[in-house]
């Protein structure tokens, strides 16, 4: 039922995905029109038991032949059947007149399976002239390279035009492959001693598989990007704050390492400068969504502090780099870090030579908070030109959350960053995202309360909120970023450790970076910036037991706010109409009181 949901509201605008998808299935072919067909949906499939799949599954094996009744697993078939193994059929037993009607595109009946099946049975008519089988097998370079390649192959046709039949596109590749991993080896061969020729074998054959991979990679996601609707996520918070009338500047400055970032100013010249840092992949419209007397960016101006909003690299307002393509791998190759050590600073900078303050207020969310412990961490000369940091929902340790969503990526993690990081995928959180916008758009009239499960699994569970309808929300959170963001934070969710680390490489890459085969801890304890913690009792993301351990190793916490309602979860801050306000108002309120103007 899902599925055809789905079908019928992807087809009229992804049509040729909806194809792509079911050919994968039933074989590639053009210009059909099987959904459109009357019925078709109604009809086609209407239910069944997973042990349907599943005895299909257990004959898929290339590895042997025959049809074999039901596998209930070794120690039920020896009770059923008597061996541990569930016997083959015996179609040699058949005696009746048999006709076949085969198709020569049909990817589930091959050649090779019918000329078996006609070899058993006594009395076949077949009128369909075999064709010579074909079999691809890779197993040189462990489980690793042969992903890698299954993978190139797989979807390497989607270079073609979509829908078009994928054997021939995946055997101009294979052919490729083989002629220059064939050079290559032999050359190795001919040169390389007998008990390192299994390496030289495996290298360039994981060389060519990773290459290819990684090029399939890119025409996949471009050809994803435009089978997707265009979606107003590029929204910034300029456009919203211009629509409550306040005033409104530009400003961009690149990084040290090479990337351009885009700074918006509410402009209060000559009053203290207000960093605002945004959270995981959002921009910092999110500081502007609840409006006027209730939105963070809005009430600062409200009280006369000078307003920067940082737009972190990678997201939808910040991907410009003065060599990198947005379509390079290595473009996407950061994490948290990269955006604090680097964003962060190059931001700060800005704003003082812009300001001639000596130092400015930080107010991060989430992993804006993260980001500025890890610069003030690893670059503490930073520390001066911070006066104070205001941390929203301090992601960082989260080794006590409690999400299911998080968790389930966490145990998930060692399986998908090789494959993301292996194949060059970092860059597909943003396609994911609009995927995942495109279905709440349309799930949300008919299954709100599902929707909106998900949303609490994420941030806190709660009643009756309305993040989903606030305008602008879906255009703003969030736009994109790097998978390697994702990865960092992971790796800190771990229940048996403690403490925020740097990026973890792996052992190998570990050791020539940080010297060692473990990231390094972040020393919070040297960070020396006064700072304020506003926290939610129902933030399930940010727990007590981790605020507790952040409040132990920052030696300078001034002042820690739990909001007073019991069901302020993690994205009440920006997103919240009933409770946001609140806190936002506290948070402006301290920054007055404790600091004043500074003017």
């Amino acid at each position: 039922m899902i599925v055809k949901l789905l079908i019928k509201v992807l087809l009229p605008v992804a049509r040729p995905l909806v194809y792509d998808v079911f050919y994968a299935i039933v074989g590639f072919k053009k210009n059909e029109t099987y959904f459109e067909l009357p019925n078709f949906l109604n009809s086609i499939p209407t239910g069944g038991s997973w042990g349907q799949i599943f005895h299909y599954v257990q004959n898929v094996n290339p590895n042997t032949q025959g049809i074999r009744q039901y596998d209930y697993g070794a120690a039920r078939n020896q009770d059923v059947y008597g061996a541990p193994e569930p016997p083959l059929y015996n179609l040699s037993a058949i005696q009746t007149p048999t006709h076949l009607y085969l198709g020569h595109n049909d990817i589930l009946c091959r050649p090779q399976c019918c000329r078996s099946s006609n070899a058993r049975f006594s009395s076949v008519h077949i009128r369909v002239p075999m064709l010579t089988p074909m079999r691809v097998s890779s197993g040189v370079g462990g489980v690793s390279g042969t992903v890698k390649l299954l993978v190139a192959i797989l979807v390497v046709s989607l270079k073609a035009p979509a829908a078009t039949p994928w054997p021939s596109g995946a055997l101009e590749v294979v052919s490729g492959l083989l002629r220059n991993v064939g050079s290559k080896v032999s050359a190795a061969a001919a040169t390389t001693p007998v008990k390192e020729v299994s390496a030289a074998v495996t290298a360039p054959i994981t060389e060519a598989s990773s290459a290819i991979a990684r090029t399939t990679a890119d025409v996949v996601l471009e050809q994803l990007l435009r089978w997707l609707p265009a979606t107003d996520d590029n929204v910034t918070a300029s456009d919203l704050m211009v629509d409550l009338g306040y005033p409104m500047q530009t400003h961009f400055v690149t990084t040290q390492d090479g990337y351009r970032l885009r700074l918006e100013r509410a402009p209060n010249p000559g009053r203290q400068p207000v960093l605002l840092a945004p959270g995981l992949q959002l921009t910092p419209a999110c500081f502007v969504l609840l409006g006027r007397g209730k939105a963070l960016a809005p009430l600062l101006y409200d009280a006369g502090f000078d307003v920067w909003m940082i737009n972190y690299r990678g997201t939808i307002n910040s991907r410009e780099h003065i060599k990198l393509s947005t379509k390079n791998e290595e473009y996407w190759d950061f994490s948290w870090h990269e955006q604090g050590v680097f964003d962060n600073a190059a931001a700060i900078d800005y704003v003082l030579a812009q300001t001639s303050f000596p130092s400015v207020m930080y107010a991060g969310h989430s992993m804006g908070a993260t980001t500025f412990m890890a610069m003030a961490a690893a670059r503490p000369e930073y520390q001066r030109k911070v006066r104070a940091a205001f941390h929203m929902a301090p992601a960082g340790p989260m080794h006590a959350q409690r999400s299911p969503v998080v968790e389930l990526l966490y145990v998930l993690k060692n399986g998908t960053q090789p494959l993301v990081e292996g194949l060059g995928l970092r860059r597909t959180m943003r396609p994911l995202y609009m995927i995942a916008k495109l279905l709440i758009k349309v799930l949300l009239p008919v299954a709100r309360p599902l929707v909106y499960s998900v949303v609490y699994s994420l941030v806190g569970f709660k009643k009756n909120e309305t993040y989903l309808e606030l305008p602008n929300f879906l255009n703003s959170v969030p736009t994109g970023g790097s998978w390697g963001q994702i990865f960092h934070y992971l790796q800190d969710v771990n229940p048996n450790t403690q403490g925020i680390r740097q990026y973890d490489h792996g052992a190998a890459r570990n050791q020539d970076v940080y010297g060692a085969p473990e990231p390094p801890l972040y020393n919070l304890s040297a960070i020396q910036t006064p700072t304020h913690l506003y926290l939610g009792h129902n933030d399930i993301l940010c727990r007590p037991q981790d605020m507790a351990y952040l409040r132990s190793q920052l030696p300078n916490v001034v002042s820690v706010h739990y909001d007073e309602d019991a069901t302020f979860n993690h994205i009440d801050f920006i997103a919240s109409r009933a409770v946001g306000g609140g806190m936002n108002a506290r948070i402006v309120a301290d920054m007055q009181r404790l600091y004043g103007q500074a003017g």
